[in-house]
Order: structure tokens, then sequence, then C-alpha cells
């Protein structure tokens, strides 16, 4: 079961071959302003994988996962809309940023899970190109208002770190109870 509303996140393991049920627990996906942002995304996946037990009444393995974006000491999460999904972009313009993704999977005995941090440069963006992906509807509802694997990949000009952990199939595939959900 995906413990999650994503899209992306869904077509991620279809393409892995993976079938599932999608669960959509509540989740206060706020972060407390002391809390390091590692900290937040893994609490996050893990809340999702557990409100997905809680749903599924304990009897499958839930997927929970969870990304934002830090530059400097502010955290993006989901753009709600065009304008905010503008002013993260715009933050971002030229500038180095980090991506926090957790992932986790709990199956009512266990709950695996891990971290990948991966550094992001963006190129300089001129107002045009911001607003030409933002009309495409693609940045609403991802963190930081990009999704490397679609459009914000021209943003790119340097990645430290795998390009797979954008997606968590990296360290997803060294889960041992994958093949169970």
């Amino acid at each position: 079961m995906l413990a999650s509303t994503s899209l992306r996140r869904a077509q991620i393991l279809r393409q892995m071959g993976v079938s599932f049920e999608i669960a959509q627990p509540n989740v206060n996906e706020r972060s407390d302003r002391y809390e390091n942002p590692r900290d937040y995304v893994l609490r996050v996946a893990k809340e999702k994988a557990m409100g997905g037990l809680s749903i599924s009444g304990g009897n499958k393995p839930v997927l929970g996962a969870d990304t934002i974006v830090r530059l400097d000491r502010k955290i993006f999460g989901k753009s709600e809309n065009f304008q905010e999904a503008q002013s993260m972009l715009k933050q971002l313009s030229g500038r180095k940023h980090s991506v926090f993704s957790a992932v986790a999977i709990a199956n009512g005995r266990t709950i695996e899970h891990r971290v990948v941090v991966i550094e992001v440069t963006f190129r300089d963006l001129d107002c045009d190109e911001r607003m030409d992906c933002c009309r495409c509807g693609e940045p609403c509802g991802i963190a930081g208002g990009y999704a490397i694997q679609g459009l914000g990949a021209i943003f790119v000009k340097h990645l430290n770190g795998s390009y797979s952990g954008f997606c968590w199939i990296a360290d997803l595939s060294k889960l041992r109870i994958i093949e169970d959900l």
C-alpha cells in the first residue's frame, strides 16, 4: 500500500512493477522550527507509513515517503499554487540547495527507512523560464516547486549525489519488504 497522494510516487512504483493500493492518512506535515530537515522528512515518511498501516488494518506493508527542499535555513515543502511555485523557483535560481527525501515501509512488525540528501545547484533562471515552467502545472504540489524528473531538469547546473535519490528508487530497492507491497 502507498500512503501518499503523490502521482509521481505512484508512477515510480508502477514503473518498478509493484502493484499497490493507495491510502491517504491524515499526517501533520508542518515542521517544527527546531526540527532539522533530515528528522522532519523521516518523521513525516514514518507517520505516513504508520497511518497507512492503521487504515489497512495492519495486514499489508505500507510505504510512506516525503521530500523537502532546503535553501539556507528555509524549508520548502510542496508548492500550493502557481504563485508559490514561482516564488520558490525565483529563490532557488542560481543557488545551491539541498533536497531531503525519506522513505519508510511499515509492516506491523518493523518499520524500515532511509533518508537521502542531494545537493543541487540551479543555473540562473529568468522570469520567462520560471513562468513557462509554472504555467504547465508541473510545479504545483511538488517540494521546492520543481521536479527533476520533469521540466525541472533543465534548471540544474550541478548535482551532487544520486539522481535516483530524487525518486528514492535506489534506497527503496534496498528495503527488504518492498516485494510485499
